[in-house]
Order: C-alpha cells, then structure tokens, then sequence
C-alpha cells in the first residue's frame, strides 16, 4: 500500500472491546530493508446504543385500604447497559401512566 490508512473492516462494540492496539510497520524497498514502527491505540467511545431495563417486566403490589397518602408502594429502578458513568448510562426519568381498560 502506498498510504499508513488504517481502516474499520467490522463492527466494533463499546460494550465488549474498550481500545484496541496495533503495530504499524512501515519499511522501505532498499538494500538492507530499513524499517520502523509505530504503536496506535484507539479507544473506541461509546454510543447510546443500549435501552435501559427493568430487571422484571410485571410486578404486582398489595396496599391497604388504609394506606396514608404519600407512602411509597414501589420503587421502580431500571439499569441501562451502556459504558457506566456516562451520559449514555444516565436514566434521567420514570413516567407513571394509567393503563386504561
């Protein structure tokens, strides 16, 4: 090859590969062969390509009748898959809809 390019040739996941190292050999065509290299590292940034989950998708609670107003019954807490302490893993919001008959 006449250019150090170095290309993508398959599908790179945040969540299993973090960086990737190479060796870059470059050499010349004289006599002797003189040559040198060149270590790159890329880091591979993450993309909001996860959804956050619940860990179970129906739950079923009990209250009493006389349950003051204000008591928690529940906690809803979901976790999402994308690299920890980013943007990407920040659940910002729950939203309680009623569900209709």
């Amino acid at each position: 090859p006449d250019s150090g390019q170095v290309n993508v040739t398959g599908v790179i996941d945040r969540e299993t590969i973090y960086t990737i190292n190479v060796t870059i050999t470059v050499c010349d065509r004289g006599v002797p062969m003189r040559c040198d290299n060149q270590s790159l590292t890329v880091t591979v940034t993450d993309i909001n390509d996860q959804s956050p989950q619940f860990p179970q998708q129906q739950v079923t609670v009990y209250t009493s009748e006389s349950t003051a107003a204000a008591t928690i019954i529940h906690e809803a807490v979901a976790t999402d898959n994308d690299t920890p302490n980013t943007v990407n893993s920040q659940i910002i919001s729950y939203t309680v809809s009623p569900v209709s008959d």
